[in-house]
């Protein structure tokens, strides 16, 4: 799987996957990217659950893109 983000959706991606509100400069490791992506489609992580599929994962990844482009639109109007 590619992922391709710009460095702006890459900091509001990690902000919102990971639920912070403050902006970190470390870079997670694809794990943590396929697994957090994974979680916001309805992966849960349990210990007995193994690692998440790709439908799973692409749920995530479609949520994620709503958000940046709620997030988009949300600086295009405030700046108007």
């Amino acid at each position: 799987m590619v992922i391709v983000l710009k460095y702006n959706k890459f900091v509001l991606a990690k902000i919102y996957l990971l639920q912070k509100k403050e902006k970190t400069d470390e870079v997670p490791t694809i794990q943590e990217i396929v697994r957090l992506l994974a979680m916001r489609g309805g992966f849960l992580g349990r210990k007995g659950d193994g690692e998440p599929g790709f439908e799973t994962i692409w749920r995530g990844y479609v949520k994620i893109l709503d958000y940046l482009d709620i997030e988009q639109e949300l600086r295009s109007l405030k700046s108007c």
